[in-house]
């Protein structure tokens, strides 16, 4: 059976392709743990005290089944933390 030649043709990234992936984003920083192959992020701008609230009323939203108000707080804690 004769060896047939296939074009190739490169045709760049399709739509969402990535050539890397960033695992830390900026002011994050990567950490060791016992492992080799697993780090922790350790992020310095996150802000504790609002994402403590966030999801403490994330958590009452649950318990009285608000799913609108859950989502929209999802929506919100995405885009800020």
């Amino acid at each position: 059976m004769p060896i047939k030649e296939i074009p190739i043709n490169v045709v760049g990234l399709r739509p969402g392709e990535r050539l890397n992936k960033s695992l830390v984003m900026d002011g994050e920083e990567l950490l060791p743990t016992n492992h080799e192959k697993v780090f922790m992020v350790q992020n310095y701008r996150l802000d504790m005290s609002g994402f403590q609230r966030d999801m403490e009323v994330l958590k009452e939203l649950v318990l009285v089944r608000n799913r609108e108000g859950t989502v929209a707080l999802l929506r919100t804690m995405s885009s800020r933390y």
